[in-house]
């Protein structure tokens, strides 16, 4: 259990917005077409340095029902014609503005985007027909500067909570990495060795994987096309994934490299083990509390 520090910010006059104008080459554009894969990938894109885990569960339904709400609007940052940030707004009642999601990906920070972004989002929120005031929060797991950029824009802190926050995991299963060409032959084999039959997987994720299914629906375990030796490891799934490589770190545990939405770690007897986003029915009832 850690303790988390959460501060909510707000400004009530458009009046009190400290722009900063020079945009250093970055360019923002409203994403008027809505495609929530490409919210998605902008949530990862930004999120993934920061533990924003808790929508990488979503399915194509959650993503789209969020997404065509019309009280959400999204702006997207490009730097030389490529993705590096993004923003949210949500309308909310008695015309409250939320920045619901503010970031830039890890390698474009410290490049003076940060400062220019805020801006441009603020001044997003005010020009929403009807805005009232706008606000946001952050908390002590954001990057170190981030409340010192909100508050150099003229926002100011109206509440701060600490919290002892605490997280679960369970075990998800096991990936039977193969170093081999043959994916379909080495699930064979393993679907004959377990009794569990197999399940293709659909587009890219196919290409490299192959489901075994549990007929007691306990276990995720699959076969995994892979460059280094041949071996089994363990994925534990998690509701915090950061919460759960400090848990892990301090029991022994090293972190290895961060993938994506999850991480690769090892034990301290030498055996590597992934860290993964919660995906298991049953989880919140299953997994232990830490």
């Amino acid at each position: 259990m850690s303790e988390i520090t959460t501060y909510y910010l707000e400004m009530k006059n458009s009046s009190s917005l400290l722009s900063k104008n020079e945009s250093n080459g970055l360019q923002i554009h409203e994403c008027e077409t809505n495609q929530y894969q490409f919210n998605k990938f902008l949530y990862q894109l930004v999120g993934d340095k920061w533990g924003w885990f808790d929508k990488l569960a979503w399915t194509e339904e959650n993503w789209k029902a969020y997404i065509e709400n019309d009280n959400l609007r999204t702006w997207a940052a490009y730097y030389k014609g490529t993705p590096v940030g993004y923003y949210e707004l949500q309308r909310q009642g008695q015309g409250d503005v939320e920045i619901a999601y503010f970031g830039l990906a890890a390698d474009f920070i410290g490049k003076g985007f940060g400062a220019y972004l805020l801006s441009q989002a603020i001044k997003s929120a005010w020009s929403w027909e009807g805005t009232n005031r706008v606000w946001l929060h952050t908390c002590s797991l954001d990057h170190p500067d981030a409340l010192n950029n909100y508050k150099a824009r003229g926002m100011e802190v109206y509440r701060v909570e600490k919290e002892n926050k605490s997280h679960k995991s369970k075990l998800d299963g096991f990936i039977i990495d193969c170093n081999t060409s043959d994916l379909h032959s080495a699930a064979v084999f393993w679907g004959e060795a377990l009794g569990l039959n197999l399940e293709t997987l659909p587009g890219e994720e196919g290409e490299k994987y192959v489901k075994l299914v549990d007929p007691f629906d306990e276990l995720h375990i699959e076969i995994q096309i892979v460059d280094h030796h041949s071996r089994v490891h363990l994925d534990i799934e998690t509701d915090n994934i950061e919460a759960e490589v400090m848990r892990l770190e301090k029991i022994g545990a090293k972190l290895i490299t961060e993938i994506s939405s999850w991480c690769v770690m090892e034990a301290p007897t030498g055996q590597r083990f992934c860290v993964v986003p919660n995906t298991s029915s049953g989880f919140a009832s299953k997994a232990k509390q830490w």
